[in-house]
């Protein structure tokens, strides 16, 4: 008998090893966010761009357009500008520059990229601490810091891009029909919003074709995932609305179909588009990417990243 109740779990002792296991998942997140926040906020741009940097070509369309609730150059970036107009409407209600809010509303969604960076990190039983880490080296590099802190679209872009990784991941540890249509109309949405997604489209596909449903629950499956992919096109409806009610920035004409569809394909910019014509386009196009990596992560960087 006694050694039996020297056995019994002491439940003091639990509770001491419950709260020896915080920093949980949760403070990593937040305390992430927080910090890469407060990095982002340091250099926010407040007033109407003047700078000639190759990051601000865009910055001063976007200031104005949303704040007006007009459209900008194409593909549009719809979702951007429908969730970014009343959110720096609203904070012009309370006293922050129209310039001013739409930064902070790119720094929004790059602190919710830098939490996404931490919940797949640890999605991938990396321990939270080194996780948190992880986040904050990633949300500071270059790229990531001033599209943070400018009024462009990449910190949405990136956001989507990570939250369907996040939801592959979750995939990959359980199929779900309706996980899987979320992630569908993620995708939609991420192309919709700058084609740079569509790339990660074959990479989703390869990735979780294994886990998918077979026969004739496949074909119901892929044609509701078609459906919910298109609905992330909806926001496009946005574009014209806004042409429709005669905002003072309107970009080409999205009130007839062929200046509608200008804009959706980018005719405009349709020399910049294509596949490499030769090797050594092929060759001078991988030199200027590893040129990029390094510009942003530095070769311990990216041995990092490697490892």
């Amino acid at each position: 008998m006694d050694l039996v109740c020297h056995l019994q779990p002491d439940p003091n002792k639990v509770y001491t090893m419950k709260l020896q296991s915080l920093p949980t998942k949760f403070s990593c997140s937040a305390i992430t966010a927080v910090v890469v926040a407060c990095f982002y906020f340091s250099t926010l741009m407040w007033d109407i761009n003047g700078s000639d940097l190759r990051y601000a070509v865009d910055i001063g369309e976007y200031q104005v357009a949303m704040s007006l609730w007009g459209t900008v150059h194409p593909t549009g970036t719809p979702l951007y500008m429908m969730l970014g107009s009343p959110v720096v409407t609203m904070l012009d209600y309370v006293g922050v520059a129209p310039t001013a809010g739409a930064s902070l509303f790119s720094l929004f969604w790059a602190v919710g990229s830098v939490i996404l960076v931490v919940m797949i990190l640890l999605k991938m039983s990396v321990p939270p601490v080194l996780a948190a880490g992880f986040g904050v080296v990633i949300g500071l590099t270059k790229n990531m810091w001033i599209h943070a802190s400018i009024a462009e679209v990449y910190s949405l872009w990136i956001f989507l891009l990570l939250l369907a990784l996040y939801i592959a991941l979750k995939l990959e540890g359980g199929w779900s029909d309706k996980m899987g249509w979320i992630l569908a109309l993620v995708a939609g949405l991420g192309c919709a919003h700058h084609r740079l997604f569509a790339p990660m489209l074959p990479v989703l596909a390869v990735w979780l074709w294994p886990l998918m449903p077979r026969g004739n629950n496949l074909i119901r499956w892929g044609v509701i995932a078609i459906a919910m992919f298109a609905v992330g096109f909806l926001p496009y409806l946005d574009i014209i609305r806004r042409a429709s009610n005669g905002s003072q920035w309107i970009y080409g004409d999205p009130n007839s179909w062929e200046g509608f569809w200008s804009i959706f394909w980018a005719k405009e910019a349709s020399g910049l588009q294509g596949l490499p014509t030769d090797i050594d386009e092929l060759i001078s196009a991988a030199y200027k990417f590893v040129q990029i990596v390094n510009e942003e992560f530095l070769w311990s960087g990216i041995l990092l990243v490697v490892f």
